[in-house]
């Protein structure tokens, strides 16, 4: 058996946060394992700044807000993003996910 068909404990939220610099932003963490079928990154967007409208044509991802709170547009429209909300983004969806408290012009 490979050890991408083993369970494994891949890093603890806490001390990746803590160990980043506080003005640090964009993917403080990354999941590198090939052959998958699910993107996985810890990524930190301070309030008003965003990740531009995109599709993942590739992976599916799953987004989970550990703190704050903000946005996901998905093309159509926008739903609202807070600490403890997960949100499914199928691959070949479009997103683009704003942080903060004021919803985007267009969103």
């Amino acid at each position: 058996m490979s050890a991408q068909e083993t369970s494994q404990v891949l890093m603890a939220l806490d001390a990746c946060i803590a160990a980043a610099h506080e003005e640090q932003r964009g993917a403080l963490w990354r999941l590198t394992q090939g052959n998958r079928q699910l993107d996985a990154n810890l990524v930190r967007l301070p309030a008003g700044t965003s990740v531009a409208s995109h599709v993942e044509s590739e992976l599916d991802v799953l987004l989970v807000v550990v703190e704050g709170d903000g946005w996901l547009g998905n093309g159509v429209g926008s739903q609202t993003l807070e600490a403890g909300c997960v949100a499914w983004l199928p691959r070949s969806a479009r997103r683009a996910p704003w942080s903060g408290s004021v919803r985007p012009a267009g969103g």
